[in-house]
């Protein structure tokens, strides 16, 4: 499996993250509605807002 922008691609996270070495929440700074992921997209490629990655959530609340 491969993740944009993550050496080792998601099957990599998903060996770290039961082992402690990840944490989710350095890693998505910004969560928001999948109605508003051009706005994300934008955000994070463009680095404002201390923008790291996105996560995106359909029907879900803007978090950040």
């Amino acid at each position: 499996m491969h993740a944009a922008g993550l050496p080792g691609g998601l099957d990599r996270v998903a060996r770290g993250r039961p082992a402690g070495r990840i944490r989710p929440s350095e890693v998505f700074t910004h969560r928001g509605p999948l109605e508003k992921a051009l706005e994300f997209y934008r955000t994070m490629a463009r680095k404002q807002d201390g923008c790291i990655k996105c996560a995106l959530f359909p029907n879900g609340p803007i978090i950040h």
